[in-house]
């Protein structure tokens, strides 16, 4: 008889993190804010009132358009945001685990932020190996032929299952990037459905940028890959993986 698995669902959780501006810093000191101006008290205080007040700038206050918002002045100054955009189940489709086969699926992040340096989009899997099933069976996280850099064409061994993954976007990581040909973590080209690398219960900087990205955002796009080898026989189930994606400000 015949007998047959069923991917349900790969859950994705995101968040986002805020950042911490610096004016000037270095290893031993930083300076939050600093202003040009004749004086002011940074605070002061009665017992019942606290006061901090500046003297001598000019233009301060709160501006905006559709396409700009500006808070002038020491006072007006606020931190950085970075906001990643929620992203529901992914729903991979059903495959036989009675003869080879693929299943692949995608999900795409909205990562923004004014933050001058930038940041960093992180992937992570909650369990070692990512893709399981409640009776026990898995499918192993996919392993490249040279450890560290993702294979640039995915396989998978005649007697094997494996769970992968590849980034493509404007902002990923050098990783995973290719010479347009045949190798990745070198050059910069972002060839579609290249670059097969494994999850890990450690995070994976997939997406990177050193600059604001304020006020249309970067999106990244996860490929997920499934595969059976052709003389594998998947145990039949339910396979879930829980994915973490995470935005940095740098």
């Amino acid at each position: 008889m015949k007998k047959y698995f069923y991917i349900l669902s790969v859950i994705i959780f995101t968040f986002s993190m805020g950042v911490e501006v610096f004016a000037m810093s270095s290893a031993s000191y930083k300076i939050d804010v600093d202003s040009i101006n004749f004086g002011g008290t940074e605070g002061s205080t009665d017992g019942q009132t606290f006061l901090s007040d500046t003297f001598g700038e000019v233009g301060t206050g709160y501006s905006s358009s559709s396409n700009y918002a500006v808070s002038a002045g020491y006072r007006m100054l606020q931190s950085s945001y970075i906001s990643i955009s929620a992203a529901p189940d992914v729903n991979m489709p059903n495959m036989s685990g009675y003869v080879a086969g693929q299943s692949d699926s995608s999900e795409s992040w909205l990562v923004k932020t004014d933050n001058a340096a930038g940041y960093e989009m992180l992937v992570k899997a909650l369990t070692s190996p990512a893709l399981k099933s409640a009776e026990g069976a898995s499918f192993s996280d996919y392993i490249s032929a040279a450890s560290g850099t993702p294979d640039y064409i995915f396989s998978v061994a005649p007697a094997s299952s494996t769970f992968a993954f590849s980034a493509e976007g404007l902002d990923i990581s050098q990783k995973y990037l290719d010479n347009g040909s045949n190798t990745c973590g070198i050059g910069s080209t972002d060839t579609a459905d290249r670059c097969w690398d494994g999850f890990s219960t450690t995070d994976k900087v997939v997406a990177y940028r050193s600059s604001s990205n304020h006020p249309d955002g970067t999106i990244t796009t996860i490929k997920y890959k499934t595969a059976i080898g052709i003389s594998k026989l998947q145990d039949s189930g339910v396979y879930t993986s829980t994915i973490v994606v995470t935005a940095v400000a740098l």
